[in-house]
């Protein structure tokens, strides 16, 4: 039994070393070489990030590369989509709602968009009720007070 929990921590601390060192070298890799390509490679691996700090700043690249890159641009849609799901990762569904709207306004087909857009509406549902739940477990320690 505690051998399962020490080879669990240590392929959990493993998998973050490499992790972190995936995001170091994609930030290397920009600032050697700024481009479209290299900034939205480090902008794809700060979006699979859980840490919240490199999801805000993985949305704010992607916010900058989107707002660059031709209208029609493939780029631009992945930015779209890639920002939407770091918003849905943050829990803000409302801001990847919206990101996913402009994504499905240039590509009303992109079965990616359609998932993710299902996939943010179930979440927020279920943290709705859950919520719902909390308040009226509230409302009942109130009531027998």
């Amino acid at each position: 039994f505690f051998f399962f929990f020490f080879f669990f921590f240590v392929l959990q601390h493993e998998k973050e070393m490499n992790f972190a060192s995936a995001i170091a070298d994609a930030k290397t890799k920009w600032d050697t070489h700024k481009s479209e390509e290299t900034l939205f490679g480090y902008a794809c691996i700060l979006i699979k990030s859980q840490h919240p700090t490199d999801l805000h700043y993985g949305i704010r690249l992607l916010h900058d590369l989107s707002s660059t890159a031709k209208p029609m641009a493939q780029m631009a849609c992945d930015c779209q989509y890639l920002i939407a799901l770091g918003y849905y990762k943050l829990k803000e569904y409302s801001n990847a709602l919206i990101w996913l709207g402009k994504l499905l306004e240039r590509q009303p087909d992109n079965v990616q968009g359609h998932t993710l857009t299902r996939l943010v509406e179930e979440d927020r549902e279920a943290d709705g009720k859950v919520g719902l739940g909390l308040m009226a477990l509230g409302a009942l320690a109130v009531g027998l007070v």
